[in-house]
């Protein structure tokens, strides 16, 4: 089995390659999950920094008070929280 940690960079195509030419059909399946973990982990993360990027702390404190807000309101009314993850 493969280690976590094993391929340091997203989209490693060229270890996925060698790994079908020299393993089994299920090490290939196991860096092919490996890898996708790694692109999703490093996509939330850039998408997370741009976000930060693109707003002004003063914006995101308004949208974490609407957040707030709508979430004792839905409270109140007896409904589920908003549905964003986590929360």
């Amino acid at each position: 089995p493969l280690e976590e940690g094993v391929l340091r960079t997203p989209r490693s195509a060229p270890t996925l390659w060698a790994c079908w030419l020299f393993s089994s059909p299920k090490a290939v399946a196991e860096v092919k999950q490996l890898i996708d973990q790694q692109v999703a982990e490093y996509d939330r993360v850039a998408r997370s920094k741009g976000r930060l990027d693109r707003t002004t702390p003063e914006r995101r404190a308004q949208q974490a008070e609407y957040r707030r807000a709508m979430d004792a309101r839905r409270k109140e009314l007896g409904l589920p929280s908003g549905g964003r993850r986590g929360g």
